[in-house]
């Protein structure tokens, strides 16, 4: 969640991954 979170900040799409 929180990692993803930092990364996924540029893929909208997979910033909905928990």
């Amino acid at each position: 969640m929180g990692s993803c979170a930092v990364r996924c900040s540029t893929n909208s799409v997979q910033f909905i991954h928990p």
